[in-house]
């Protein structure tokens, strides 16, 4: 599934960068709900076989979880505030730092914020508070975009919400996964309920249909259950021979998105149930090929190095603005080439050790 993973980060890099005309990638809601279903199949399938019978099995699972995770996100980060600083002296232009140059903000709110930056858990809060006109504190609010400035702003690494979302499924991942079939069925069921009950009920905004943890939870619990119909199947023809067909129909469905007719959302849970059901058949196709993990691993720094990176090409005025989405692709690439080799790697090879 790792082709898959890179480009539904390429969408997303793709949407903060305006987009190439020719490639109609999905939206950055669909590919990251669709992440949500895929890291629910995996989450189900390492527990399961890796850490189910392992002593202190949940702090060796949450920890080689943090070890994936943070040293990439803080490289980058690292990266972001060097270069930031760097820009305002040169040119006057704090680039990721920018919201705090531009904007009075101090006690609990400048901590929070710095806080979020470092340790990620805690940055989706910030898309339901507002900033108080005294600058130190927060107040609730049901749409961010009323608000200014918008709290997201003071991310450095502005897409690293979704990581806050991730870690927490991941911290409840052992438990849900031990959770019987049918009582996950009720959960996903319950959990949808209440999404389109929301939405009936004027919450269909951002961030509601998108960000509110609860609702998200549902697309995490369906990877798991994706999962367990994979165990079930695994063994039986059709997953063996049906794989290479409807892989095409996913990757044909993503690279086409965009230009499908119909409203947008219902052609977003049309994809979420096709990644669904296609999990099981996917994953037994491509899961002994070397080539198509390499390419997944690029898809988590993908993610990560882009928006700082998009703000650096932003900053150059020569720019065009046509050539910014291929260039900031390269410089991605290569990024996220050199945060595998000399970060993600050699953790990798730690990690392993552990369990």
């Amino acid at each position: 599934m790792g082709l898959i993973r890179t480009l539904l980060a390429l969408s997303v890099l793709l949407v903060h960068a305006g987009g190439i005309y020719w490639l109609p990638l999905p939206g950055g809601m669909m590919a990251v709900q669709a992440f949500y279903i895929i890291s629910g199949f995996y989450m189900g399938l390492v527990i399961s076989k890796k850490y189910q019978h392992k002593k202190n099995a949940y702090s060796l699972f949450i920890s080689n979880r943090f070890l994936r995770i943070f040293p990439v996100y803080w490289i980058v980060l690292i990266f972001s505030f060097i270069v930031s600083i760097f820009f305002k002296i040169v040119c006057e232009n704090p680039l990721m730092l920018k919201a705090y140059f531009d904007n009075s903000i101090g006690g609990f709110a400048l901590f929070y914020t710095i806080i979020a930056n470092i340790i990620v858990l805690g940055q989706d809060v910030l898309m339901f508070t507002g900033l108080s006109t005294s600058g130190e504190s927060f107040f609730l609010t049901k749409d961010f975009h009323e608000t200014s400035p918008q709290l997201h702003d003071f991310l450095l690494i502005q897409p690293s919400w979704t990581i806050a979302l991730e870690f927490t499924f991941y911290l409840l991942a052992p438990f849900l996964n031990r959770i019987k079939t049918f009582g996950l069925i009720a959960l996903i069921a319950i959990g949808f309920s209440f999404r389109f009950t929301f939405y009936f009920n004027g919450f269909y905004n951002d961030p509601w249909f998108y960000r509110f943890f609860p609702f998200e939870l549902s697309f995490f619990l369906t990877g798991i259950l994706a999962y367990r119909i994979y165990e079930k199947w695994k063994d039986r023809n059709e997953i063996k021979h049906l794989g290479k067909a409807i892989y095409i129909i996913v990757i044909a469905f993503i690279m086409t998105s965009n230009l499908l007719p119909g409203p947008h959302m219902v052609l977003c849970y049309l994809f979420y149930l096709l990644i669904f059901v296609s999990l099981p058949f996917i994953f037994s196709l491509t899961k002994a090929s070397k080539v198509d993990r390499t390419i997944g691993e690029l898809s988590y720094p993908l993610y990560i190095c882009h928006y700082p990176l998009l703000e650096l090409l932003q900053s150059f005025e020569f720019i065009s603005s046509f050539y910014t989405p291929f260039l900031l692709v390269i410089l991605s690439l290569i990024f996220s080439l050199l945060l595998n080799k000399f970060i993600a790697y050699p953790i990798e090879r730690i990690r392993q050790k552990r369990i």
